[in-house]
């Protein structure tokens, strides 16, 4: 399955999408299941993030992906890319991200 996850700046008053990622992953868990599981740990991994210097996108997913792996142990993760066309519409996140 892939699971995408649009970051979205919120810093000005345009939202407008920063990064793409489509997490392409193996698992025996259902495509909601791991939706939920992402919507629920992004804003945890975006805490623990911006608490590290020198942190970026890349390291804010990785967080969030192994805070999802903990949770299910059977994800086997396959790649991310930034293509929008591979997107999985269907359970795309948007999600509102600052870094600092």
């Amino acid at each position: 399955m892939i699971q995408t996850i649009h970051l979205i700046n919120v810093a000005k008053k345009k939202k407008k999408i920063l990064v793409t990622a489509n997490i392409e992953l193996d698992t025996l868990q259902s495509e909601e299941d791991i939706q939920k599981a992402f919507e629920e740990v992004l804003p945890k991994a975006l805490k623990i993030t911006q608490k590290k210097p020198n942190q970026t996108a890349a390291n804010f997913l990785q967080t969030a992906m192994a805070m999802v792996n903990e949770r299910y142990k059977d994800i086997v993760y396959l790649s991310v890319n930034e293509n929008r066309r591979k997107g999985n519409p269907k359970t795309a996140i948007n999600f509102n991200f600052t870094i600092h």
